[in-house]
């Protein structure tokens, strides 16, 4: 589907950037200063703000960290996690048609290809998570990812794997 996507958008700009002229939405969404801050920062604050307090002071916050730590477990609490997983991706693509916003503010253009190298660092940083994995057997696929969040050879990432030395989850 991202092909077909990509394709589109490819021949609908005829490959070519399509310049932003609005002043109003460069400065709103990412080139503007509120006081001596940029928005770009206001905008990182306002999410975080926003994150912590639905994660941390509501109940749909604790069913995503239930529902995120032990699915089943959470089921039988009475959460319903299928409304919880399919809230939580509306959630991430909102956030992520906003970072797509940021950049095309920032960069007073539009692009098919924005955003394209981030794809593999974010998949790496999503699956590794910082974990190690507690299946022997899957070290080498942990350690490529890692190595892809570094953006370094397995050769030359060395202890930088395992920072704490431990090679597999106890438990």
């Amino acid at each position: 589907m991202s092909g077909i996507i990509g394709g589109l958008s490819r021949w609908i700009t005829n490959l070519q950037p399509v310049p932003v002229l609005d002043d109003r939405y460069t400065f709103i969404f990412g080139s503007g200063n509120i006081g001596p801050f940029p928005t770009l920062f206001v905008w990182t604050v306002a999410v975080l703000v926003v994150a912590h307090v639905v994660f941390r002071k509501t109940t749909f916050g604790r069913e995503v960290l239930a529902t995120g730590g032990n699915r089943i477990a959470a089921r039988y609490s009475g959460i319903n996690t299928t409304r919880i997983r399919v809230t939580a991706l509306v959630i991430c693509s909102f956030t992520a048609a906003l970072a797509g916003l940021l950049y095309v503010g920032r960069l007073h253009s539009a692009r098919y290809t924005l955003g394209e190298t981030d794809l593999l660092t974010v998949i790496a940083a999503a699956v590794t998570n910082y974990v190690h994995t507690h299946d022997r057997g899957r070290q080498r696929l942990q350690d490529v990812l890692a190595c892809v969040r570094l953006g370094t050879t397995v050769d030359r990432a060395g202890r930088r794997l395992f920072p704490n030395a431990e090679r597999t989850l106890k438990g």
